[in-house]
């Protein structure tokens, strides 16, 4: 009994700790991948977090910041 209580407030710890995006819920998935990709280029390059990032690594952050658009993809052909 005391083993699965310990292993179980182990796995709510790691549930807490690796949040999964759900991409079947964004319109373009493979838009996401190369926005977040591009935005976590720019973290690794010491660019400021647009959310918090707690210790979470700079792949995670940027995921986040696409989801919750902090970030957005600009069009190259849109004219202003």
């Amino acid at each position: 009994m005391i083993c699965q209580i310990q292993v179980t407030k182990s796995l709510i710890h790691q549930i807490d700790r690796f949040h999964m995006i759900d991409r079947s819920k964004l319109p373009n998935s493979f838009e996401f991948v190369v926005t977040a990709g591009a935005r976590a280029r720019q973290l690794l390059h010491g660019s400021i977090p647009r959310v918090a990032p707690g210790d979470r690594k700079k792949t995670t952050v940027a995921q986040e910041e696409v989801v919750t658009k902090q970030v957005e993809k600009i069009d190259a052909n849109a004219k202003e």
